[in-house]
């Protein structure tokens, strides 16, 4: 397991699942540790090397000190088992939990659950965009990756677009890569032929857009000839799969984002 870097945090389990947190230290917890020792039970005024009772093979399980919004507003923090957080929070997980939140402050019952969860809201909003900011000026080496959709999935696309970039690969996104002027069917073929991979965004809007066809399709055939892999379709939405695809595996990111985002990841390595 990776070391838990302090900073922001994604909650993967337990009560606080799927909740955005800021990692400000590390601590052990007697009340919480499921591990019987003399440390819980402990009342000497003393230091525990100095403690003939002091037992050096304990296995204290390590919790992460977590503020649910930006640690310098937050006057409360949560101990969360360090094995339930993450570093890693893709951008379409802050964009649903932004609208979650959104949700449960309209809900909220008293005036101290709202604060807390405004603190979160907005501690989430500076995250994405900070995220959106470094995604148009990094300098990436990865894998080219040609992201093909339909203009009514431009969201979708986008939080993918930043996912990627922050792991080092160079997506291509027409409204990012097309610049004024340009003629838009040349510069999409330059995109084409330059890229490694051709991600296909299936959903009902692409999947009935000519455009997008005509974008995998001459692709598909080339792959067929070379037998190498070239485009890869990614499940977004429910939807009737094109003839040519259903042929080929897809990678389903309609329930659970990060695992198929990590399967993609794994993929194209």
């Amino acid at each position: 397991m990776a070391k838990l870097e302090y900073g922001p945090i994604l909650c993967t389990q337990g009560q606080h699942k799927g909740r955005i947190g800021y990692f400000d230290d590390e601590d052990i917890d007697c009340d919480l540790c499921e591990e019987k020792c003399c440390l819980a039970a402990c009342t000497k005024e003393i230091e525990c090397e100095e403690c003939p009772d002091y037992q050096e093979d304990r296995n204290c399980r390590e919790f992460a000190v977590v503020y649910w919004g930006d640690a310098l507003m937050c006057s409360e923090y949560s101990m969360v088992p360090m094995g339930y957080c993450t570093n890693t929070i893709p951008m379409q997980t802050l964009v649903r939990r932004i609208e979650a939140l959104q949700g449960d402050i309209a809900r909220a019952g008293s005036h101290k659950r709202k604060e807390n969860l405004l603190l979160e809201l907005e501690y989430a909003q500076k995250l994405f965009y900070e995220k959106h900011i470094e995604s148009v000026f990094a300098n990436q080496k990865g894998k080219r990756l040609f992201l093909s959709h339909s203009s009514k999935d431009k969201d979708f696309a986008n939080c993918l677009y930043a996912d990627l970039v922050e792991q080092g690969h160079t997506p291509w996104l027409d409204e990012r890569d097309i610049k004024a002027g340009a003629s838009i069917p040349a510069e999409i073929q330059k995109g084409l032929a330059a890229a490694d991979y051709v991600l296909v965004l299936l959903s009902p809007h692409s999947v009935d857009s000519q455009w997008v066809r005509a974008e995998w399709e001459t692709l598909f055939w080339d792959e067929m000839n070379t037998r190498k892999i070239k485009v890869i379709p990614l499940l977004i939405e429910d939807c009737e799969i094109p003839p040519f695809l259903k042929v080929k595996k897809y990678i389903d990111f309609r329930e659970d984002y990060a695992q198929a985002f990590s399967q993609l990841l794994k993929d194209i390595a």
